[in-house]
Order: structure tokens, then sequence, then C-alpha cells
């Protein structure tokens, strides 16, 4: 069972995710000459298992709802799985990015 996330956990692994993910932007924007496989794994793991474990948490706060969909939006870019051609899929897609301009 999912345990609630303080604050503190939800901030950090929030600054933790989005360092990661423009970490692995950035390389992919500008892969440098001689990559390998392993240089796209280092890369793409971070963000990876931050957004395996923020799926696993039960958020109970706007900002832990804000990080879930953040995680999510991450997903979909990188896997292109809501296209928006079902009717589930634009709902989820309008959930996230409603959750995302709550609050500013």
């Amino acid at each position: 069972m999912a345990v609630a996330q303080s604050d503190d956990t939800i901030q950090t692994l929030s600054e933790a995710f989005e360092a990661a993910w423009a970490a692995s932007d950035e390389f992919y924007r500008n892969v440098p000459t001689g990559s390998t496989n392993e240089d796209y794994e280092r890369m793409f793991r971070p963000v990876s298992d931050l957004a395996r474990r923020i799926a696993d948490m039960k958020m109970t706060t706007l900002e832990g709802l804000k990080l879930k969909a953040r995680a999510l939006q991450w997903c979909n870019e990188e896997f292109d799985f809501m296209d928006g051609k079902t009717t589930d899929e634009r709902l989820a897609y309008g959930l996230v990015q409603d959750l995302l301009n709550l609050g500013g």
C-alpha cells in the first residue's frame, strides 16, 4: 500500500525529477559525437526511475498531484502514448493539463 508523502519529500522529488528531465532533454538535443547506447541509458535511467517511484506514491496534496502529472507528461513525451485519438486519452491529458495549471 502506498504511503502518503510529506511536502519535503514531494519538493525534493520534484526538484530531482525536473533536473533529471532537463539533463536528459539537453543530452538528446545535443547528442555528443560517439555517444553509445550506454550513454543514452545513463541519461534516460534517472528520470525513468524517478517517474516509476512517483507513480507508486500516494499523493494527498495539490503539489503531489502536480508532480505525478509532470511524470505523466514526461512519459507521454518519451513514449507518445496519449495521441488524443480516444476520449479516455483526451480526458487523461486534459486532467493533467488542468492539474498543472491550478494555482499558477
